[in-house]
């Protein structure tokens, strides 16, 4: 299947050409979560910034950045209804992509997640704990809020429901690393690791995707060359834009250290001690980069919300396109770079189970 990877505008509606074909859920529920299908997973929930968040998705101006469209977030959003009170509801992954509306194809019954646009808390964020301009030190609390959600709420079995994390953090923290001793990869990676591990030692039956993070200096060049865009990354990613050599250098050095961090402590088989835990690392945003257009003289940015580095609608589409796609590529084979006009990776009765780090090499 192909995809137009560029040219729309952020208004233009999506349609994905979603070929995988159904496979039934386990016969009996799995006790194991390196034999999970995807209609074995019951619930879906998600921990981060602005990004997992939706800010911005479905945003028309700059202003609207600052709403939390989470119904369109690539990892956790499952509903989103136009606000002309249209027939497009975003509600499945034939017209917009996330990870729980391709999950719906398998299990219609899918719980948590979050729809139409929302605050930290409200009705409409189910279990999307995502606030705008978190940092790592904000994970282990994001944890917590979730787990007396899924404990207090009755549509959840805390027990016995397969349930589907996805974290993505270090955004806020790289912004600013040039001002918070939070932000060096040594501290970042410890309240990352203090998040997963109390996830670890507390929630039965959960897969962690932990995305690896995007390249920070390459989205902050997106607004050098729009005043509002410029205006508004300085006011919060203010270390990212900085030019001297040295700066620069070190922004890079530490993305990558954030990224071979995390890679390292999953590596670790930390959180392979139980047969009903693990994480896995997902790298789709690793080495993204802009697409370009007008014979790659510029940037699209029908990719981006108005603000030049949030996700736009199209965007989000395209990440939980990727994201999808880590799930169903082995350890060791998983793309670093969204999936722009490639096909859609998809289980089968062959291979029906989402790839983890210690099933990839049975």
């Amino acid at each position: 299947m192909s995809r137009d990877p560029g040219g729309r505008s952020n208004n233009e509606p999506i349609f994905n050409n979603f070929t995988c074909e159904y496979i039934a859920p386990s016969t009996e529920k799995p006790t194991s979560v390196h034999k999970l299908r995807p209609g074995d997973i019951n619930v879906v929930a998600a921990l981060g910034d602005s990004l997992t968040a939706g800010n911005g998705a479905g945003a028309s101006n700059v202003v609207e950045v600052l709403l939390n469209y989470r119904g369109l977030a690539f990892s956790i959003g499952g509903f989103y209804e136009e606000r002309d009170n249209s027939a497009d509801h975003n509600d499945n992954v034939f017209e917009h992509f996330t990870v729980p509306n391709a999950l719906k194809f398998y299990n219609p019954d899918l719980k948590g997640f979050a729809t139409g646009i929302g605050e930290p808390g409200s009705e409409n964020a189910h279990l999307d704990m995502a606030v705008l301009g978190s940092t790592a030190i904000n994970l282990t609390t994001q944890a917590h809020l979730l787990i007396q959600k899924l404990k207090n709420d009755p549509s959840y079995d805390f027990d016995h429901d397969w349930k589907l994390l996805t974290i993505l953090i270090g955004g806020n923290d790289i912004c600013f690393y040039c001002s918070d001793e939070e932000g060096l990869p040594e501290n970042f990676m410890g309240l990352v690791r203090e998040a997963l591990d109390y996830l670890h030692d507390t929630v039965p039956r959960i897969m962690v995707n932990m995305m690896t993070l995007f390249n920070i200096d390459v989205m902050v060049t997106l607004g050098k060359h729009n005043p509002v865009c410029k205006l508004l990354h300085d006011y919060y990613c203010a270390c990212a834009l900085r030019e001297d050599a040295y700066s620069e250098l070190k922004l890079q050095q530490f993305n990558g250290l954030y990224r071979g961090k995390i890679w390292n402590l999953i590596d670790s088989g930390r959180y392979d001690t139980r047969e009903d835990f693990t994480v896995v690392v997902q790298p789709v945003l690793q080495y993204t980069t802009v697409p370009f257009i007008n014979n790659n003289t510029q940037p699209d940015l029908s990719y981006f919300a108005p603000d030049c580095f949030h996700l736009s609608e199209k965007g989000h589409n395209y990440v939980g396109e990727g994201l999808w796609n880590n799930m169903f590529q082995k350890y060791g084979h998983k793309q670093m770079q969204w999936s722009l006009g490639k096909l859609i990776e998809c289980p089968s009765e062959e291979e029906p189970y989402i790839w983890t780090r210690l099933n990839s090499f049975e």
